[in-house]
């Protein structure tokens, strides 16, 4: 909450206002926003990040490069990281298993020693160790030590994963932004296209969207276009 508490973007966002104060299931209500237009997202950016869009080619282009080698890392840390989970995943219920089988064998031995070493002993109770008079404690303290036990692989697992959420994050932040870019480049040639046929059109000349139109569908596609 300190980090955040830097980022007046983030403090003041509705997004956060929402988890901060908000009542019920967050995830509902952050879904319930209203949806923003891409000219509000870029406006926001504009005033949070104040980015210098006015830069070169070159520099954009290095940009580019890194953000490309850091998706490529982000994608190959998110491979090891999910075998990693699974891993400690599987270490976490070994713990488990071990701890309750202790917790048994401790249990048996207790069994033991009322029935079989009483009787092997003719019933001398100075012979036993967990249950011997003497020690009439030890079997409190052995079920208040196996009661404080605490799986750290649990802990460790619950680690990874939330560091495997924020990669995540990050990740598809990429993966949204390379759609983004991709778009962008399909609607710019889609542009650069239709400047071409305006022109054409507009020229009286025939292409190969306008050979099967009539006079007046080519005049409709020039005033649309």
């Amino acid at each position: 909450m300190k980090e955040i508490a830097k980022f007046d973007y983030i403090i003041y966002s509705k997004e956060f206002k929402v988890f901060a104060r908000g009542k019920g299931e967050i995830d509902k209500v952050l879904y319930a926003l209203p949806k923003q237009t891409p000219m509000q997202v870029l406006e926001k950016y504009r005033l949070s990040f104040k980015i210098d869009e006015e830069q070169d080619a070159q520099a954009m282009n290095t940009y580019k490069d890194r953000i490309m080698v850091f998706q490529q890392y982000l994608k190959k840390a998110l491979s090891i990281m999910e075998i990693q989970k699974k891993q400690v995943k599987n270490m976490a219920s070994v713990r488990e298993r071990e701890q309750k089988r202790q917790g048994e064998l401790i249990n048996h031995l207790i069994r033991y020693e009322d029935v079989g070493l009483a009787y092997y002993s003719n019933q001398d109770y100075t012979r036993r160790v967990l249950t011997h008079p003497d020690q009439v404690e030890l079997k409190e303290r052995i079920d208040d030590t196996q009661s404080k036990y605490k799986n750290a692989y649990n802990d460790a697992y619950l680690w990874i994963k939330g560091e495997f959420l924020d990669i995540s994050g990050m990740y598809d932040g990429l993966q949204g932004r390379e759609s983004v870019m991709k778009a962008q480049i399909n609607c710019e040639q889609k542009k650069r296209d239709d400047q071409k046929e305006l022109s054409k059109l507009s020229e009286g000349k025939t292409t190969m969207k306008s050979v099967f139109k009539s006079k007046a569908k080519k005049e409709s596609n020039i005033l649309s276009l």
